[in-house]
């Protein structure tokens, strides 16, 4: 029976900024979201004072000072690296690893029984600190489902940070204890549904029907279904899908009224739409660009638009993008409105690239290659060297629109300019 761990990073954000701050050890850190809106990553001492995830951080300033509780804004660069580094290590470890997220990743354990799962993982575990400063928990399931459980108590009940299922009586009495959402592929959504069935528990779950549960969640609720039952000897197991559809936008630190930044902008978030494009190896056939004021100054003049445009050859070629999306962005552009936010959707998603012959776009073999192989150059400068070492003019030089980030750490692994200093 396969043999999976699920390693995650413990509080990731607040980990990564103690590396380089050994004096937050042991007291309370939160990391914020875009524009410092909301609390999005707390430390073990943060979350003792009640502080909750995703509270509105002007809502909790005077209580944050009051108790010395050290801010950050989120660093993504210096939180990219270090995950990047985290990962790299891992595979030194196993062969085969699977990336969930940027603080999560499921490795294979298959041909380490010998060694003692949890001796192993608990190696694992030292060497990643030791290498990396990130602490981290690891659970041990026969899928990937159940390593997400196990992984629930390594985190929250183990003070060595791991944990086997090694056995269906253990399996069984976890899924007493935890809630429907402790499922990994169960939202708040899918929850409501089940609870309306009269469903509270894992437990409820996998005592079920399985076609109650495919009544409510589909195909994907089944393949739940069969981990909870260690059925994949007969069904595939469940993989993380690749985007159906990819977003990306940012609300302006200050509210942006003249064309130009708005097109600046949106070139960013483009650029930052088709990366996560090539990554997966998608091409998309259709782009949503949109703008949109400030909803919540009601004593303001309001507008929001967005325009949709399809594309006869699937592309994910950025600075082609960029020009489509500029030029549609003037199209819904109104002056004398005070934006809020600009965004790129792009969806239609495939993995390949029919040529349509009769296309303008259609290019010959060899330009297209080139355009290709320039993406892919300028992916890896990027990912080596750090985000937008190479970007387009279209993004702008002076980006007065970022968002806010009054508490920003340094970006201590990517930026020559930002090195830690030892005196």
């Amino acid at each position: 029976m396969n043999k999976i761990a699920l390693v995650d990073c413990n509080n990731f954000y607040c980990s990564v900024e103690r590396v380089f701050n050994p004096k937050l050890e042991h007291k309370p850190v939160v990391v914020l979201s875009n524009n410092d809106g909301c609390i999005i990553s707390r430390s073990n001492e943060a979350k003792a004072l009640g502080i909750k995830m995703a509270e509105p951080v002007y809502k909790i300033m005077p209580y944050l000072k009051k108790n010395k509780v050290s801010i950050y804004s989120s660093n993504y660069q210096l939180y990219g690296d270090m995950s990047h580094r985290v990962m790299t290590n891992l595979n030194y470890f196993v062969p085969h690893i699977d990336i969930y997220s940027i603080d999560e990743c499921f490795i294979n354990l298959n041909g380490f029984e010998h060694m003692g799962l949890i001796n192993y993982s608990q190696t694992i575990k030292q060497k990643i600190y030791q290498w990396t400063g990130i602490p981290v928990a690891i659970g041990v399931g026969n899928n990937k489902v159940m390593a997400k459980l196990a992984n629930h108590i390594a985190k929250k009940h183990k003070g060595d940070g791991v944990f086997q299922l090694n056995s269906l009586e253990q399996e069984q009495k976890l899924m007493k204890q935890l809630e429907l959402t402790e499922i990994w592929g169960i939202g708040r959504r899918s929850e409501k549904k089940l609870k309306q069935l009269g469903l509270e528990s894992v437990w409820d779950f996998y005592t079920s029907s399985q076609m109650q549960i495919k009544q409510v969640m589909g195909i994907n609720g089944v393949q739940l279904y069969y981990a909870l039952h260690n059925q994949f000897n007969n069904h595939q197991e469940l993989e993380q899908s690749d985007k159906k559809s990819i977003a990306s936008s940012r609300s302006f630190s200050t509210l942006v009224s003249e064309l130009g930044p708005l097109q600046q902008a949106l070139s960013n978030y483009i650029m930052i739409a088709s990366k996560k494009l090539r990554k997966q190896g998608s091409y998309t056939s259709a782009m949503q660009i949109y703008l949109s004021t400030n909803p919540f100054q009601q004593n303001t003049r309001q507008y929001h638009n967005c325009i949709n445009i399809d594309f006869a050859m699937p592309c994910n070629d950025s600075f082609k993008l960029i020009r489509i999306g500029k030029s549609a962005l003037k199209k819904i552009y109104k002056r004398d409105y005070q934006y809020h936010k600009v965004g790129v959707l792009l969806y239609d998603l495939s993995d390949n690239k029919q040529i349509d012959l009769f296309s303008i776009d259609y290019l010959p073999g060899k330009e297209k290659i080139r355009k290709e192989k320039l993406m892919r150059v300028i992916d890896k400068i990027n990912q080596n060297m750090g985000t937008d070492t190479v970007f387009s003019g279209a993004q702008g030089i002076k980006k007065h629109w970022l968002e806010k980030r009054n508490y920003l750490s340094q970006r201590y692994t990517t930026n020559w300019n930002e090195l830690l200093q030892v005196n």
